[in-house]
């Protein structure tokens, strides 16, 4: 292999880019990168006008306007992506391990 592959196909590239001295580092930015891209942002419902809804750090409510002037607001939701690389990769990662850099291991 020469130089940091542009692809990673396989949790044995991950295991082997994270064990090898001279990519290791650049492997873990990479994987925190990943990680980060891990989440998005769901639509779950419509919200009634009277509604309330509490905000946190992984439930919102989004205000998007018509074109005829309305204003609908929709629930969304943080949750784990279902087609992000380190879901393809089967590689699960937690919070604290993102802010350590310590994903694979």
């Amino acid at each position: 292999m020469r130089g940091f592959p542009k692809h990673i196909n396989t949790k044995a590239d991950v295991e082997f880019l994270t064990s090898d001295p001279e990519f290791s580092e650049q492997m873990q930015t990479r994987l925190a990168v990943m990680a980060q891209d891990s989440k998005k942002w769901f639509t779950i419902r419509e919200v009634a006008e009277k509604e309330i809804i509490p905000v946190s750090d992984t439930v919102t409510v989004i205000e998007e306007k018509q074109p005829d002037g309305t204003v609908k607001k929709y629930l969304s939701e943080l949750r784990d992506d279902p087609n992000s690389i380190l879901e393809r990769l089967g590689i699960e990662v937690k919070a604290e391990e993102v802010a350590e850099e310590k994903v694979v291991k």
